[in-house]
C-alpha cells in the first residue's frame, strides 16, 4: 500500500499512475491528492479509501455496461468527492490543465469555453 503514498515536505499524498485505457476518460496521466497528514499510519489508512474508490471507478468503466453519459457522471462524482484538490492546481496553472488534449485545442481556437461552473465531458456519440 505504501507505494501509493508520496511524501512532499511533511505531507503525504495519494498518488496513482492512470492506466493507458483510462487516460481518455480522466485526461490525466496520474492522480495525486493531498491526504493532509504527516502521520504515515494515517496516510496509509486514508490512501486505502482513495485506492478503493479509484479501482471501483476503473472497473465500472471497463465493464462496458455503462453509457458514455453514465461514465461521465461517475467521473464527475469521483473528481468532486475524491479529487477536489485539483481545483487548487487549476487555479494556479490555468483552467484547462487537466483537460484532454482535443478539448484544450478547441478552447485555444475559441470553439468552446469553460467557466468555473462548467465541467467539460468527452463523449464519443
Amino acid at each position: 500500500m505504501s507505494f501509493y503514498l508520496e511524501k512532499i515536505h511533511q505531507t503525504y499524498y495519494f498518488r496513482l499512475r492512470v492506466p493507458k485505457d483510462m487516460f481518455p476518460y480522466l485526461g490525466v496521466r496520474q492522480l495525486r491528492k493531498s491526504l493532509k497528514t504527516s502521520n504515515h499510519a494515517d496516510a496509509k489508512t486514508l490512501s486505502k479509501g482513495f485506492l478503493f474508490a479509484t479501482e471501483k471507478l476503473f472497473v465500472a468503466i471497463r465493464s462496458n455496461m455503462l453509457t458514455q453519459e453514465q461514465i461521465f457522471d461517475l467521473i464527475t462524482a469521483y473528481k468532486a468527492n475524491y479529487l477536489s484538490s485539483l481545483t487548487t492546481a487549476r487555479r494556479e496553472k490555468g483552467k484547462n490543465i487537466y483537460l484532454p488534449a482535443d478539448i484544450k485545442i478547441q478552447m485555444q481556437k475559441g470553439e468552446i469555453s469553460l467557466s468555473s461552473q462548467e465541467v467539460p465531458h468527452h463523449r464519443n456519440d
